[in-house]
Formats: structure tokens, C-alpha cells, sequence
């Protein structure tokens, strides 16, 4: 059924709301819940709003379909996220950006290479080693063509990192010299 006709919160519904809602950018199948579907992607963010002002618990659906875009707008409004196989994140803006990555990967969705290193890049040395980190960004790259990509990206941020706090704590010659 359609709701909202012809304004910025039409969307398709395919069963009665009750406390809990998916909004998506696509078709999806297979949930308990209630899901809403936009009709354009624009107004994923206007739908979820409407529903979390009736006081749903809201949840985006992340599917290779605004992957990027539907969970910033999940974090930007404090709701949940969802994926094709059922998981899902209570909060997105607290979810373990790693772990969405991760089930990002294994739901066939590409992953951002790029943020799995930076995450853990920034991580050494002060939460883990050079090491451990290295090993769990090998860990959390599901396709095995990416990981000596990510492997590379890993290690100039941690080199950038260096060199940024070595120039950081450098104490010039000027303050030395009386």
C-alpha cells in the first residue's frame, strides 16, 4: 500500500506498523517487522524522521543499494541499521564501525578499504600494536583481492601518523637558544 502520496514521505508499506520499522531505499523481503519502502531515495531521511517523531523504533536496511548514504543517515538520526541477513545495530552512531564493514562484506556489499585501515590505523599504538592491528585489518577484509590494498593503505596512515607526531612534539631550535 501507499503512503504519503505524491508529498516528500510517500512509500510503500507492506504490512501494519506496530512498534518497530524498516525504512529502505529498496524492495526487501524476509522480515518480521513492517518495512517501508521510499519511493525515491532523496527522502529516506524524511521517511525515517516521520516514523521516529510517531515514536517507531527505526531501523535503516543497508543493502548495496546508498550503502554510504543510508548509513550516515542512520547515524545522523541516531537509529538503527539492519542487514539483508537479519543483523543488526540497535544504534548505528554506536555500532562498531568494523563490524558494519564486516557484515557490509559478507551481505555482498563492496567494503570501504580505505575506513577499515584508517580505523585501525589509528588505533596504534594506542589501543593495540602495529602487529595486532595489522593482523585484525587482514581479519575484517572479507575479499581476499583487497586485503594487500588495505594491508598498504594500513601502513602509510600509521607512517603519516608518525610523522605528524614527531613534528608534533619537535621542540624548535629557536626556544632552545637564549
Amino acid at each position: 500500500m501507499i503512503v504519503y502520496k505524491n508529498t516528500g514521505l510517500e512509500h510503500h508499506l507492506d504490512k501494519c506498523i506496530g512498534k518497530e520499522i524498516i525504512v529502505s531505499v529498496v524492495d526487501v523481503d524476509g522480515f518480521e517487522i513492517p518495512v517501508a519502502c521510499v519511493t525515491q531515495s532523496q527522502h529516506l531521511k524524511s521517511v525515517a524522521k516521520h516514523y521516529i517523531e510517531e515514536g517507531k523504533r527505526v531501523f535503516i536496511f543497508l543493502g548495496y543499494s546508498k550503502f554510504d548514504t543510508s548509513l550516515q543517515i542512520a547515524k545522523d538520526l541516531g537509529c538503527g541499521v539492519v542487514f539483508e541477513c537479519g543483523s543488526k545495530f540497535e544504534n548505528a552512531s554506536k555500532a562498531n564501525p568494523v563490524e558494519i564493514e564486516r557484515l557490509a562484506g559478507q551481505n555482498g556489499i563492496s567494503q570501504n578499504i580505505k575506513r577499515i585501515a584508517a580505523i585501525y590505523a589509528n588505533s596504534v599504538p594506542f589501543s593495540m600494536t602495529y602487529g595486532h592491528a595489522e593482523k585484525e585489518v587482514r581479519r575484517s577484509v572479507t575479499d581476499q583481492d583487497c586485503v594487500a590494498q588495505a594491508i598498504n593503505i594500513f601502513g602509510s596512515i600509521v607512517q603519516k601518523n608518525k610523522k605528524k607526531a614527531a613534528e608534533k612534539n619537535a621542540i624548535s631550535e629557536c626556544k632552545n637558544v637564549r
